[in-house]
């Protein structure tokens, strides 16, 4: 059971926590800092990105790129006097979920295992919910190429939740939010299609990055088409998230499927090897 009982701000739910706990006073602001070991901390937090009900050897997936993350950020926050946070800007670290007995084995069974690349350096382990048939290249989301993390075919995730979706909104609106210069009165029955993933949308002299795109007019992905008709964007999209690594849905398909928590990570990233952490080099 949990060492420590937490409660905040008169919350009625209690946030259980292992180990070691420190807390300090700053003002009116209590600052409290959870000493934990890696594998309970990854059991955690693996909890919490995922859920309950996936297959094992999913959690074992999820522990792998946890752990990758983690230690390749290490000190991030060394500035505040810890090391990760608990919530997006790190990983969600929730006190207010026990790991269960399947994500328990789980990062067992892979515990100290790591992601690197041909280098040996630990790699970008970027992951995202669905990418609607096909991965994006890392440098289309954020201008830097990695060689791990290029674009691949995905079929297994089309028939999950967030596979497609669809969104309309006046073209005026369209034209103004994009910034573009068009005449929104030539574009009745325009379209762009996306056989594949574009880094950009472009409309006649006027051109954004897709991932630019998909900020400003809040799209659930960058892959899409679009279709103008009667004064409105008619988008139909494919996925859910920035589309770089793995796609969860998918990888969720495949270990179901049969396949190995290592089959489905070298499916998503390019020529990584797993290797005990004990073994990374340490910084000169």
């Amino acid at each position: 059971s949990p060492n420590f009982r937490v409660r905040f701000n008169n919350e009625k739910r209690d946030y259980s926590y292992y180990d070691k706990l420190t807390v300090s006073a700053s003002g009116e602001v209590l600052k409290v800092i959870n000493h934990v070991s890696i594998e309970r901390y990854m059991a955690r937090v693996v909890q919490s990105e995922v859920g309950y009900g996936a297959a094992e050897e999913y959690y074992k997936i999820q522990s792998i790129i946890c752990r990758t993350y983690a230690v390749r950020n290490l000190e991030r926050h060394v500035i505040d006097g810890y090391d990760l946070c608990d919530h997006e800007h790190c990983q969600v670290y929730s006190g207010l979920k026990l790991a269960t007995n399947d994500v328990i084995k789980a990062t067992s069974a892979t515990s100290g295992l790591v992601m690197v690349d041909p280098k040996n350096e630990l790699i970008l382990s970027a992951f995202h919910a669905n990418c609607g048939g096909q991965t994006s290249n890392s440098e289309d989301v954020w201008r830097e190429s990695r060689s791990y993390l290029t674009s691949v075919e995905d079929t297994f995730c089309l028939k999950s939740r967030s596979a497609v979706w669809d969104k309309t909104m006046p073209v005026d609106e369209f034209i103004t939010q994009l910034g573009f210069k068009t005449n929104a009165a030539e574009l009745e029955n325009w379209s762009f299609n996306q056989p594949n993933r574009k880094k950009y949308f472009t409309l006649k002299t006027d051109s954004v990055e897709t991932a630019q795109m998909r900020r400003l007019l809040q799209l659930r992905s960058t892959y899409f088409d679009l279709k103008v008709n009667n004064g409105n964007v008619e988008f139909v999209g494919r996925g859910y998230g920035h589309g770089v690594g793995l796609c969860q849905q998918g990888a969720m398909e495949m270990a179901e499927s049969g396949y190995t928590y290592s089959q489905v990570l070298g499916y998503y990233y390019k020529d990584v090897s797993l290797i005990p952490m004990t073994s990374l080099q340490p910084e000169k």
